[in-house]
This record gives C-alpha cells, structure tokens and sequence, in this order.
C-alpha cells in the first residue's frame, strides 16, 4: 500500500494519548479542519487523542474497553458493536 493511503504511528512524533497521529492524518488529508473530521476508537487513548486534536469521536464497543471508560474519556456517540460472525451492526 502507498504511503499515501493511510497513517502510521511512523508519522508521529508522541504516541496516544498525545494528538500527533491525528494532526498526521489530517495533513495527509489535505489539510482538512479538525472540525470537519470524526474518528472511530475502541480504546480510552484513542477518544484522549482524537478530542485533544479537535475531533469527533465515536466509542466503538468492542469488548477492548468498557463503555463507561470510553464514556468519561470523552466518547461522544457509541457505535454499536457488531456481531463476529456478519459483520452487522446489532
């Protein structure tokens, strides 16, 4: 894959829960306003992260972290978890 399609914890300077890997994305991206981008994350670091960079978040549940953990770190909506044998959102 092109290093152009995605972004890597090699394009950080500080990993989670510090912003820089989403300040890296948004870049590749064209620039694009931290306003106008959401991420979705199923640990407590990646919600930390997203917000301190001016993100939108979405808590994905996926057994990784409880729901009030991704909650109090700022979790703004909750993606329900999907089911491992299809892959449907229940």
């Amino acid at each position: 894959m092109s290093r152009e399609g995605y972004t890597s914890a090699d394009d950080a300077d500080n990993s989670k829960p510090a912003p820089d890997i989403f300040a890296a994305s948004l870049k590749k991206l064209g620039g694009i306003s931290p306003a106008d981008a959401v991420t979705v994350g199923d640990i407590r670091f990646d919600i930390e992260a997203a917000r301190k960079a001016g993100l939108k978040t979405i808590a994905f549940l996926c057994g990784g972290t409880s729901e009030s953990a991704l909650r109090e770190a700022g979790g703004s909506r909750d993606l329900p978890r999907f089911r491992s044998s299809s892959g449907r959102v229940q």
